[in-house]
């Protein structure tokens, strides 16, 4: 007797080998672009990109709470986070005069709700969960 009803899906970080062995893949994924992003610390705009990147996804994942046991919603963020990750590696802009976040918050809000808007769509054609009802 698993304790899980015949139409319920055991979570997905509770289900064999296989899950562990992708579990620790995406931790040296997510290693590696944390050290990436460290290394990209080299001028104000850079930190600016990568906090607001930062920012997105921890909004994300706060937002979309009732995905998180999903192992769906976590790949979609690290294909995410990986193409984040090389857009301001090898993207060069140069910002005018001014405050980097006065140029890179119109992109941010852009970057976040075509973000947010894959994640909704996936959500509700992949998700086995039921997510309460929002204002969104």
């Amino acid at each position: 007797m698993s304790g899980y009803r015949e139409n319920d899906r055991a979570p997905w970080h509770r289900t064999g080998p296989a899950r562990r062995s992708l579990k620790l893949l995406l931790s040296f994924a997510a290693v590696f672009l944390a050290a990436s992003f460290l290394q990209e610390l080299t001028t104000e705009e850079r930190a600016v990109e990568i906090v607001a990147t930062l920012w997105i996804f921890g909004t994300l994942i706060a937002v979309l709470s009732a995905h998180r046991g999903e192992l769906w919603f976590w790949l979609t963020m690290t294909v995410m986070a990986v193409i984040h990750a090389l857009i301001i590696s090898f993207v060069r802009v140069d910002f005018p005069k001014g405050p980097a976040l006065s140029y890179i918050y119109p992109v941010m809000m852009i970057d976040g709700f075509v973000m947010y808007g894959l994640l909704k769509l996936l959500a509700s054609r992949l998700s086995s969960t039921t997510e309460p009802s929002q204002i969104l």
